[in-house]
C-alpha cells in the first residue's frame, strides 16, 4: 500500500613512551570495544516471534498471489475478486494488512469497492493489485499488476516496474541510504521511456504500521534513510506513461482508519459506537474499508457515517494520474540483513 511522499564505536586511547634519568616507563596502546547490552530472554523471545511473523504473513500473501492473479480477467467484478482475496487470507491464518486495493489504468492507488459496487474489469484494463497480510500487526505488503492491454507503447510498463523493484533491492543491505535505491528504481523505470511516480514512495513496515517512519524515493534524491539490520521494508515502484505525479482525488473515499492521538469521542448512535468498538479490536492503527464494515455491520452506513464525520478516522484517498494515461506497480516486502536481504513476499 502506498506512501505518498550503526557499528558500535570503537575508541582508542594510547599513553606515549616517556622516559627521565630517574626511570623509564611505559604504556602500550589499549583498543576497548564498546559491547552492545546482552538481550533478555523476553527480547529474544519476541524478535523470534516477530520474524515468524512477518515469515509466516509473507508466505500467506505469496500463495494469496498465486490463487488470484489467474482470475483477474475482463467480465469479472472488482468486489468479487476482493471478496476471493479476503476470504483466502483468512482461510490460510492471516488478516487483511488493509484492505485489497484494484486501481485501474490512471488509478495508482486506494481504490477498493463500495458496498455494491458493479464494476468490472474491462479488456484493455490495466489492474494494480495490491494487498496485505498481517500476523498480530506485522504486516507485509505487496502488489503486482495484470496489464489486459495491447498497446504496443505499453507493452513495456509492468517490466519497467518489475525490473526496477528487482534491482532496488538488489542494493538493499544494512547501511545503504534508501536514495541509492531511488536513484537505480529512476534509471531503470526511464531506459523504458515511462516516467517513476516521484510523489509515490516505498516505506518501512512496523508493528500495526503500514507506513513506518522511513522511506525509499522512486527518484534520485540528495539525501536518504539508512536501512538498518532487521528493518523490514516494503519497496514499492509505480510507472507512468504520463505526468509521473498523482494527485488525491477528494470524494469517494472507502478507505481509513483509526487516528491514534485522538481519545475518546462522544457517539449518541448505539450501532455507532458498537462499530467503533469492533474497529478498534479487529483493526487498531491497520487501514480498513467501509465494505469490510458493512459486512460487519449491513445497516451501519449513517452509524459508520457519524464516526467519520469526527476526526477520529484518518482518510485514504484515492490517488491517480491524469485520466488517459496508465499505471503500472510492483511492491515486494523484504527483511534488511548484514549483508543482503531476504524477500519476504
Amino acid at each position: 500500500m502506498s506512501k505518498k511522499t550503526s557499528a558500535p564505536p570503537v575508541k582508542k586511547t594510547t599513553t606515549a613512551k616517556k622516559t627521565t634519568t630517574a626511570s623509564k616507563t611505559q604504556s602500550s596502546t589499549k583498543t576497548t570495544t564498546k559491547i552492545p547490552p546482552k538481550k533478555t530472554e523476553e527480547e529474544i523471545q519476541e524478535e523470534k516471534e516477530r520474524i515468524e511473523s512477518y515469515t509466516k504473513a509473507g508466505e500467506i500473501a505469496r500463495k494469496v498471489k498465486t490463487f488470484i492473479r489467474p482470475k483477474i480477467k475482463p467480465g469479472v467484478k472488482i468486489i468479487e475478486l476482493v471478496d476471493l482475496t479476503e476470504k483466502k487470507i483468512v482461510e490460510l491464518g492471516g488478516k487483511t494488512g488493509f484492505p485489497v486495493n484494484i486501481s485501474i489504468n490512471h488509478i495508482a492507488a486506494h481504490y477498493t469497492p463500495p458496498p455494491g459496487d458493479t464494476n468490472e474489469i474491462q479488456d484493455g484494463d490495466i489492474v494494480k493489485f495490491d494487498l496485505g497480510v498481517h500476523i498480530e500487526g506485522y504486516s507485509v505488503d505487496t502488489a503486482f499488476t495484470v496489464s489486459l492491454n495491447t498497446d504496443p507503447a505499453l507493452e513495456n510498463l509492468v517490466k519497467a516496474s518489475e525490473e526496477a523493484v528487482e534491482n532496488a533491492i538488489k542494493l538493499v543491505k544494512h547501511g545503504v541510504k534508501t536514495n541509492e535505491l531511488g536513484e537505480i528504481i529512476e534509471q531503470t523505470v526511464k531506459k523504458y521511456g515511462y516516467k517513476p511516480v516521484h510523489n509515490l514512495q516505498g516505506h518501512k513496515i512496523e508493528r500495526w504500521d503500514v507506513h513506518g517512519g522511513k522511506s525509499i524515493p522512486c527518484i534520485s534524491t540528495p539525501t536518504g534513510d539508512t536501512m538498518e539490520d532487521g528493518e523490514i521494508f516494503a519497496v514499492e515502484v509505480f510507472v507512468s506513461n504520463g505526468e509521473g505525479a498523482i494527485h488525491a482525488q477528494v470524494s469517494n473515499e472507502q478507505i481509513y482508519q483509526l487516528n491514534p492521538t485522538v481519545g475518546k469521542i462522544p457517539l449518541r448512535n448505539k450501532t455507532a459506537r458498537k462499530i467503533l468498538g469492533y474497529l478498534v479490536r479487529e483493526f487498531k492503527t491497520l487501514p480498513f474499508s467501509r465494505y469490510q464494515v458493512y459486512q460487519e455491520f449491513p445497516q451501519g452506513t449513517f452509524a459508520l457515517l457519524s464516526i467519520i464525520s469526527t476526526n477520529k478516522l484518518e482518510k485514504h484517498h484515492i490517488l491517480s494520474e491524469k485520466k488517459g494515461f496508465f499505471i503500472a506497480q510492483t511492491e515486494h516486502t523484504i527483511m534488511v540483513t548484514k549483508t543482503g536481504s531476504k524477500i519476504l513476499t
